[in-house]
């Protein structure tokens, strides 16, 4: 378990907060959770049953898996059901860096660290996604692709999902507000 989780302000005012936050309180409270939740890593790769999301952040399992699927929408976590592993594509990016040096004495300290926690993730359905974005970035050219198989699509019936929520959200604003006005 790490000791620390960076989230920046960007998290409420950036371009996918927003999005987030247009997705509801729930995804709001998810997002962050996911950011900070005992079983995560930097690398945004980790193992977190639905129950145990629901259960830490006071929801029900559908709230949990609404708010999950509605992340995924935004483009901000993706979730695999079968093997109950998650994976947020920038949050390496935020806890680490957008990429790391190779100087006189060597690679960064930290890409000897992410190599190391990635062997430990071989099994883990989105290894070869993290693989594709941070290959370069991160010096880890030497690293092989996941044997596993690949992560894939979500299907059009979670997409449909969210976007119902997005459009009951959208609904509620409008109708509050709405006002009537009463001659006099």
């Amino acid at each position: 378990m790490r000791e620390y989780g960076k989230v920046g302000p960007t998290f409420w005012t950036g371009e996918t907060g927003k999005k987030i936050k247009k997705a509801g309180p729930n995804a709001q409270i998810v997002a962050l959770y996911l950011q900070t939740a005992p079983g995560s890593n930097m690398l945004g790769l980790y193992y977190l049953p639905i129950p145990v999301l629901a259960h830490e952040t006071g929801m029900t399992l559908e709230e949990a898996s609404k708010a999950l699927q509605c992340l995924s929408e935004v483009g901000f976590a993706e979730y695999d059901h079968d093997s109950e592993h998650v994976f947020l594509p920038r949050m390496a990016h935020y806890q680490i860096g957008s990429g790391l040096t190779i100087g006189k004495d060597g690679p960064d300290k930290r890409v000897v660290g992410i190599k190391k926690q990635l062997e430990t993730l071989r099994k883990n359905p989105f290894f070869n996604r993290f693989l594709e974005l941070y290959r370069e970035p991160y010096h880890l050219q030497e690293v092989s692709p996941s044997e596993a198989p690949q992560k894939p699509l979500r299907s059009q019936d979670q997409d449909q999902d969210c976007q119902e929520h997005l459009q009951e959200q959208a609904q509620e604003q409008e109708q509050k507000v709405s006002v009537s006005v009463v001659p006099t």
